[in-house]
């Protein structure tokens, strides 16, 4: 294979995305009563962690060889380790900025497919890292070489609605043929950002110096006016995405919002199926580069929606738990780190008071948690598992906090704490004065973090102190008895389109 693979970017989040670039069937192979259908794909990979600015890229060439064999008297397919016959790598132009860890692979996949549905596959890659960190020396160093898997891939055929579902994808760990260092340099630091990771807050000087200018806007009509004073709060998440930017979401959106670092709107997304509207939940980043969306509509009580970094609809899924004990309320969303998705929440009725979806790339499982009084608020994900969170009521006893003077011992004090509001201008009905509106249905600000001071203009905000006092909580752990309960649950594709939208946006900070 030849390659000449180039990165550049700048990301915020771990992130892990294959394209398929280019697919093409060659001639069958006919070995008595059986058909062997060649396909060859170009694909490419992109990966890495937690990044600042960055651009670099190799080109080269590599031969080697390998194979997997396939039989019906082994359990397993066997794979043979890579032979490599020649290599040769340079580096591309490469910069830095703070912190890099990048990769990506360009090269090709060759499936030899047993009437088109079954049969091993080979994958290899010439490939590209970067790794960087400001504080070392050399700032930056990049390597190359070759990813190649092996595999044995079992599909169906196309079905209606659900297109080719994957049955088997049996494959071996990735294997590193080479890992080359080529160069290393220097990065370039700017003056006014902070030397921490990306992700990592302000250090100590950009924290007691702030070198922006804090702002606050409202954008009208993301969310109902309606929904948002019925559920008390409208947004109630905020998301940072991959390319640096966030997305607002909760109980009361009607829309996929994306801000940048300056309260500048980025683009706004209504979503809907044929006959009714999408209401995003939960909008977390997937390890994919895309994000997820969690969504209840009337005919399926969990929608999960895949939107790419613009907005754009790449899947959507429903997930039915009819005939179940549970009447899923879906709260807490995160990715699988594996093209998946775990879903978590509460049960509206029914015996079961919570529950846990899997929406693996490859299969479906949900499961009911039996307690008393129990509701599930969040899931995390920890390596292939997922961690569930909620609250837990007793009969007979709630556990709850006390309060606490500030500053006792054993509680530590607050360093500050304010309210921040909205001015509702006042306006005669009859002998009655009404309040407006808010003047937006989505507020964003940013204050500094050091004291939350925010110069919002006269008449559009207000900000005033709020005394918090510590607390003296007087729970106590204990073993929940929870009965965790396999459901079944039916997998369907939805069409969803992802519509954009112009929003009006009006400041409440002084220029």
């Amino acid at each position: 294979m030849s390659a000449d693979a180039n990165v550049h970017g700048a990301a915020i989040l771990s992130y892990e995305k294959e394209v398929d670039l280019i697919s093409e069937t060659l001639a069958p192979i006919v070995i008595g009563p059986l058909v062997v259908v060649p396909v060859a794909d170009v694909t490419a990979k992109l990966e890495g962690g937690a990044s600042g600015r960055f651009s670099s890229g190799i080109n080269g060439r590599a031969v080697f060889e390998t194979s997997v064999t396939v039989s019906t008297n082994q359990s397993q397919p066997q794979f043979e380790d890579l032979a490599l016959r020649e290599i040769g790598f340079s580096p591309n132009d490469t910069r830095v900025t703070l912190h890099a860890d990048a990769k990506i692979g360009v090269g090709s996949r060759l499936n030899l497919l047993l009437f088109g549905v079954t049969g091993p596959y080979a994958t290899a890659r010439a490939c590209a890292r970067i790794a960087a960190n400001v504080l070392a020396s050399p700032c930056w160093t990049l390597y190359s070489g070759i990813d190649a898997e092996l595999g044995v891939r079992v599909t169906t055929p196309a079905i209606p609605v659900l297109g080719q579902l994957v049955l088997v994808d049996v494959r071996t760990p990735a294997l590193s043929a080479l890992d080359l260092e080529v160069a290393s340099g220097d990065c370039k630091a700017p003056p006014d950002e902070s030397t921490l990771p990306p992700g990592s807050g302000p250090d100590a000087i950009r924290f007691a110096n702030p070198t922006y200018t804090p702002w606050s806007r409202t954008f009208a009509s993301p969310i109902d006016d309606i929904f948002a004073g019925r559920f008390s709060g409208g947004y109630v998440d905020l998301q940072r995405t991959l390319d640096g930017h966030y997305v607002p979401s909760g109980r009361a959106s009607n829309a996929v919002v994306k801000l940048d670092e300056n309260g500048a709107l980025v683009w706004a997304r209504e979503l809907r199926t044929d006959t009714d509207y999408v209401l995003p939940r939960r909008v977390p980043s997937s390890d994919d580069a895309e994000l997820l969306v969690v969504s209840r509509i009337p005919t399926a009580p969990i929608l999960l929606t895949r939107l790419a970094q613009d907005g754009s609809v790449t899947d959507a899924r429903a997930y039915d738990v009819a005939g179940s004990s549970c009447g899923v309320n879906p709260v807490g969303l995160v990715s699988d780190g594996a093209g998946g998705a775990w879903v978590a929440g509460s049960c509206d009725g029914g015996e079961a008071q919570a529950f846990l979806l899997h929406a693996g790339r490859d299969g479906t499982s949900l499961w009911t948690l039996h307690s008393e009084f129990l509701r599930i608020d969040l899931v995390e994900r920890i390596g292939s598992d997922a961690f569930v969170a909620g609250r837990e009521r007793r009969a007979g006893r709630i556990r709850r906090c006390g309060p606490r003077a500030m500053g006792d011992a054993g509680c530590p004090p607050a360093l500050w704490s304010g309210r921040r509001a909205l001015e509702r201008r006042r306006r005669r009905r009859g002998n009655r004065a009404a309040r407006a509106p808010p003047l937006g249905a989505l507020w964003a600000f940013k204050p500094f973090a050091r004291d939350g001071f925010l110069d919002f203009l006269a008449g559009t905000a207000s900000a005033d102190p709020l005394g918090i006092a510590s607390l003296d909580c007087s729970m106590t752990a204990s073993d929940a008895n929870v009965e965790v309960v396999p459901v079944s649950v039916a997998v369907k594709s939805v069409a969803l389109t992802s519509t954009p939208r112009t929003l009006d946006v009006a400041a409440q900070t002084a220029t």
